[in-house]
Protein backbone atom coordinates (compact mmCIF):
# COMPACT_ATOMS: atom_id res chain seq x y z
CA UNK A 1 0.00 0.00 0.00
CA UNK A 2 1.47 3.22 -1.26
CA UNK A 3 -0.07 6.63 -1.26
CA UNK A 4 -1.22 7.63 -4.41
CA UNK A 5 1.80 9.54 -5.44
CA UNK A 6 4.09 7.17 -5.40
CA UNK A 7 4.59 5.44 -9.08
CA UNK A 8 6.31 2.57 -10.75
CA UNK A 9 9.82 3.15 -12.25
CA UNK A 10 9.76 5.41 -15.75
CA UNK A 11 12.26 6.68 -18.01
CA UNK A 12 14.92 4.79 -16.40
CA UNK A 13 14.57 6.54 -12.97
CA UNK A 14 15.61 4.31 -9.89
CA UNK A 15 13.64 3.87 -6.99
CA UNK A 16 14.97 5.44 -3.61
CA UNK A 17 16.87 3.31 -0.61
CA UNK A 18 15.07 3.59 2.65
CA UNK A 19 16.35 1.42 5.82
CA UNK A 20 14.94 1.78 9.44
CA UNK A 21 17.87 3.29 12.06
CA UNK A 22 15.73 3.65 15.12
CA UNK A 23 13.48 2.50 17.40
CA UNK A 24 15.54 -0.30 15.94
CA UNK A 25 16.53 -2.36 13.00
CA UNK A 26 14.44 -5.16 13.86
CA UNK A 27 10.91 -5.49 12.68
CA UNK A 28 8.84 -4.74 16.03
CA UNK A 29 9.63 -2.02 18.80
CA UNK A 30 8.03 -1.94 22.16
CA UNK A 31 7.37 1.56 23.82
CA UNK A 32 5.82 1.94 27.58
CA UNK A 33 5.73 5.44 27.96
CA UNK A 34 3.63 6.80 24.44
CA UNK A 35 6.36 8.72 22.92
CA UNK A 36 8.30 6.74 20.22
CA UNK A 37 11.54 8.45 18.10
CA UNK A 38 11.70 6.67 13.97
CA UNK A 39 14.89 7.53 12.31
CA UNK A 40 15.63 6.32 8.66
CA UNK A 41 17.86 6.52 6.29
CA UNK A 42 17.02 7.63 3.08
CA UNK A 43 19.17 7.94 -0.26
CA UNK A 44 18.57 8.20 -4.27
CA UNK A 45 21.41 6.04 -6.46
CA UNK A 46 20.43 8.92 -9.08
CA UNK A 47 18.86 11.99 -8.04
CA UNK A 48 17.98 13.19 -4.16
CA UNK A 49 15.34 12.51 -1.44
CA UNK A 50 12.45 14.85 -1.72
CA UNK A 51 10.99 13.96 1.38
CA UNK A 52 10.35 10.61 3.98
CA UNK A 53 6.36 9.91 5.47
CA UNK A 54 5.96 8.02 8.12
CA UNK A 55 3.35 6.29 8.07
CA UNK A 56 0.85 3.35 8.91
CA UNK A 57 -2.84 1.77 7.83
CA UNK A 58 -5.34 2.18 10.39
CA UNK A 59 -8.29 -0.40 10.91
CA UNK A 60 -10.13 0.93 7.47
CA UNK A 61 -7.11 0.18 5.06
CA UNK A 62 -6.76 3.85 5.04
CA UNK A 63 -2.73 5.77 5.06
CA UNK A 64 -2.60 7.87 8.09
CA UNK A 65 0.52 9.92 7.56
CA UNK A 66 2.60 10.70 11.00
CA UNK A 67 4.96 13.75 9.86
CA UNK A 68 6.56 14.50 6.42
CA UNK A 69 10.83 15.39 6.32
CA UNK A 70 12.06 17.10 3.66
CA UNK A 71 15.73 17.02 4.98
CA UNK A 72 18.39 14.92 6.54
CA UNK A 73 18.47 13.07 9.14
CA UNK A 74 14.78 11.91 8.21
CA UNK A 75 13.64 11.90 12.11
CA UNK A 76 10.61 12.67 13.97
CA UNK A 77 9.29 12.23 17.60
CA UNK A 78 5.75 11.09 17.67
CA UNK A 79 4.06 12.13 21.41
CA UNK A 80 1.58 10.84 23.38
CA UNK A 81 1.36 8.36 20.62
CA UNK A 82 -2.29 6.32 22.18
CA UNK A 83 -1.91 2.57 22.95
CA UNK A 84 -2.11 0.05 20.30
CA UNK A 85 -0.25 -1.99 17.71
CA UNK A 86 0.38 0.27 14.78
CA UNK A 87 2.26 -1.23 11.47
CA UNK A 88 4.82 2.18 10.80
CA UNK A 89 6.56 2.56 6.97
CA UNK A 90 8.42 4.98 5.93
CA UNK A 91 8.00 6.00 2.34
CA UNK A 92 10.85 7.90 0.80
CA UNK A 93 10.02 10.13 -2.28
CA UNK A 94 12.84 11.20 -4.77
CA UNK A 95 13.52 14.37 -6.97
CA UNK A 96 11.29 12.65 -9.34
CA UNK A 97 8.24 11.85 -7.52
CA UNK A 98 9.07 7.79 -7.52
CA UNK A 99 8.75 6.27 -3.98
CA UNK A 100 10.09 3.15 -1.77
CA UNK A 101 8.15 1.86 1.33
CA UNK A 102 10.96 1.16 3.78
CA UNK A 103 9.85 -2.70 5.39
CA UNK A 104 7.52 -2.63 8.20
CA UNK A 105 8.20 -1.76 11.60
CA UNK A 106 5.76 -3.24 14.07
CA UNK A 107 5.11 -0.80 17.38
CA UNK A 108 3.50 -1.82 20.09
CA UNK A 109 2.53 0.88 22.54
CA UNK A 110 2.12 0.29 26.03
CA UNK A 111 2.37 -3.19 26.71
CA UNK A 112 2.67 -5.95 24.22
CA UNK A 113 0.56 -8.86 23.43
CA UNK A 114 0.79 -11.40 26.36
CA UNK A 115 2.20 -14.84 25.25
CA UNK A 116 0.61 -17.68 26.60
CA UNK A 117 2.87 -20.74 27.29
CA UNK A 118 1.16 -24.33 26.78
CA UNK A 119 2.94 -27.31 28.63
CA UNK A 120 2.55 -30.99 26.71
CA UNK A 121 -0.15 -33.01 27.65
CA UNK A 122 0.74 -35.52 29.82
Amino acid sequence: MLPAHAQEPTNGNLRPVVSWVTPMSTPTATVANGSVMFEVNANDPDGSISQVLFWYPDAQGRSRILAVVTKAPYRFTWWYAPNGVYTVRALAIDNKNLGMNSTPMDVYIGQPPSITSFSAAQ
